[in-house]
């Protein structure tokens, strides 16, 4: 029923013709389908739980379906959503998911391609185990004046996709961005059969920088 009410069309993204511009997806998050399922179950159970599900899930779609005319979005926007997605999944875990951040931003107002970090952590509790206290998922983020940088490593779940097809439909789909708007980017997996690994770096410009350019263009 919640698959029928709510179609898994909301938070992946693809690429149009225009390469800055992007429309929803026809594949959808498994993220929006656990999400429901558990505030279906919290209803019942534990109310406050639901609310603070309803709250988080509401703020990611929003986030999903804004739109900007350069395809950008601020990092810090994307930081707030990742957040999001983490406590949904915990909420969902009952908090027994061990995650290990390392957040480094050396510049301010900087600007990312939106959804794609939001994919590559999704992807993490997708097909990871994040239950093992010894092997926690590793998410680090790292900015200096001249590029952004994401990393993920996680340990592989029992229902992670066979390596030869390790991208998945998500992951493809930002690789194929990447592609179209930073031809200079860096695009790497890895897997031993135990741990998965994803790095994904582009250069970026700053908010400071294209306002300039705005009004000097206005």
């Amino acid at each position: 029923m919640l698959k029928s009410l709510f179609p898994q069309q909301l938070l992946l993204f693809s690429s149009n013709n225009s390469g800055g511009q992007f429309k929803i997806g026809e594949r959808g998050s498994n993220l929006l389908v656990y999400a429901l399922t558990f505030i279906k179950n919290a209803t019942r159970h534990n109310p406050e739980q639901a609310d603070d599900a309803i709250l988080r899930l509401s703020d990611i779609m929003s986030y999903a379906m804004e739109r900007d005319i350069e395809g950008l979005a601020p990092l810090s926007k994307e930081l707030f959503q990742m957040e999001n997605i983490i406590q949904l999944n915990q909420l969902r875990y009952a908090n027994r998911l061990h995650i290990r951040k390392q957040i480094n931003i050396h510049v301010e107002a900087v600007l990312t391609l939106p959804i794609i970090l939001l994919t590559m952590i999704e992807n993490i509790f997708k097909h990871g185990n994040l239950l093992v206290e010894e092997h926690p998922a590793i998410i680090e983020i790292i900015t200096n004046k001249d590029k952004i940088s994401y990393y993920t490593r996680n340990l592989i779940g029992n229902q992670a996709p066979p390596q030869r097809n390790a991208e998945g439909c998500g992951l493809t789909n930002v690789k194929q961005r990447l592609e179209s708007q930073f031809p200079e980017h860096v695009f790497e997996h890895n897997s031993d059969g135990l741990f998965f690994e994803l790095k994904i770096e582009f250069p970026t410009p700053l908010a400071e920088q294209r306002y300039e350019f705005e009004n000097y263009n206005s």
